[in-house]
């Protein structure tokens, strides 16, 4: 990683961009971690840069517990423009003491 990509990474660490690969050895997050760590998750549309938080169960009935969150942002549509493709951001609703 770049000077360039570590100063835009360090902007946004949680924010994951369906187009870049940041590899730093570990194994993107899954629906089952959200739930594990009591957060919830935001998608953003690569098309119009529309935001909505994501109803976790309802995605964990359509694609299971064990998808990646990267993947779920590249499977998702804009309801807005009809934009595929997307990227996902982990919302901390809960913080650990």
């Amino acid at each position: 990683m770049n000077d360039a990509e570590r100063a835009g990474f360090a902007r946004h660490p949680l924010r994951v961009s369906v187009g870049t690969v940041l590899w730093c050895g570990m194994e993107p997050a899954t629906l089952s971690n959200l739930i594990a760590n009591d957060n919830d998750l935001r998608l953003f549309c690569d098309g119009c840069g529309r935001c909505v938080d994501a109803d976790i169960s309802r995605l964990v009935k359509r694609f299971g517990a064990a998808i990646p969150l990267p993947e779920i942002g590249r499977r998702s549509r804009c309801s807005e423009c009809g934009a595929k493709g997307g990227s996902v951001q982990v919302v901390a609703v809960r913080w650990s003491t």
